[in-house]
């Protein structure tokens, strides 16, 4: 059952008051959170490429919806909005509670952000650059400190996180529902994890959910915020990137590892993804 009133411990720290944001951050060990904040909004920050949970909140109708997030994720929840996460895996967690004050200093933010939005990292970071960057830090810190905890570090980059994610978010803003039940969502995505070296197709993953390939596509991308072919496309470039920070493996071989034909369709899938010359830049092949 969802909650109808925030835990009394959840949001006592007040290092950030004074911007009208508070920070909590650390690695999240496998458990359920249950939480409904009457006085902020949430923005949660799920930077680890490792994180597995279950998302489940409250509608203004009454209803319950829930969807299985995996990977890096963006969630912003209004105030007095009750939800649950039931974390999976131990991940990098960042929540941020944000006054209105913080969130209404932006007419607009003001008019356009009344309902959960949730996005994938590179949806945000298609939109601005530092948010990509920003992402990469959290994990880095997350990983050092057991959640809920803070380091100034992290309270300073929220900052500068929540105002750019918020404007975004509120610009595009899309209503969220329910999708695949998580035992389908979780052995479609196991399948792709499995075979991102192999051409595949919407119909495998369609008989993987026991349903037909055009209602698979419509509850997918509800669950996923994406299309099957772009989920596969960014789940390859995501993989190629780790492979080659590891670096590990030739660029060749890193391409064939993850679906691309050849090393120069793997750059250009990287700089396309990222819209940044510094990231074609980072893969060059002086740098392998």
């Amino acid at each position: 059952m969802l909650p109808k009133k925030p835990p009394d411990e959840q949001f006592s720290h007040s290092e950030t008051a004074d911007s009208g944001l508070i920070v909590h951050c650390g690695l999240r060990a496998p458990q359920k959170d249950s939480i409904c904040d009457e006085l902020h909004a949430h923005l949660l920050v799920m930077p680890d490429n490792s994180c597995e949970a279950e998302f489940c909140w409250r509608v203004s109708d009454g209803s319950i919806k829930t969807l299985w997030l995996e990977g890096r994720r963006v969630i912003f929840i209004p105030k007095n909005t009750p939800y649950e996460i039931i974390w999976k895996k131990t991940a990098a967690f960042v929540r941020m509670a944000l006054s209105d004050a913080f969130i209404f200093g932006d007419a607009a933010i003001q008019k356009q952000l009344v309902s959960v939005q949730i996005r994938h990292e590179w949806q945000l970071a298609s939109e601005e650059q530092l948010l990509h960057f920003l992402f990469k830090k959290f994990t880095e810190q997350c990983r050092h400190i057991e959640f809920p905890n803070t380091s100034r570090y992290v309270e300073k980059a929220s900052y500068l996180y929540a105002v750019d994610a918020l404007k975004i978010l509120a610009a595009n803003e899309i209503v969220s529902s329910s999708g695949l039940t998580f035992p389908r969502l979780k052995k479609v995505l196991a399948y792709v994890d499995q075979n991102l070296s192999e051409r595949i197709y919407v119909a495998d993953l369609a008989r993987e959910a026991g349903m037909c390939a055009q209602y698979f596509t419509k509850l997918f991308k509800v669950s996923t915020g994406l299309t099957p072919h772009r989920y596969i496309y960014t789940k390859r470039v995501e993989r190629a990137q780790e492979l080659l920070d590891e670096k590990k493996m030739r660029v060749a071989d890193v391409a064939a590892a993850v679906g691309f034909c050849d090393e120069s369709y793997l750059w250009h899938s990287l700089k396309q993804f990222f819209a940044e010359e510094k990231q074609e830049a980072r893969i060059s092949p002086e740098k392998q």
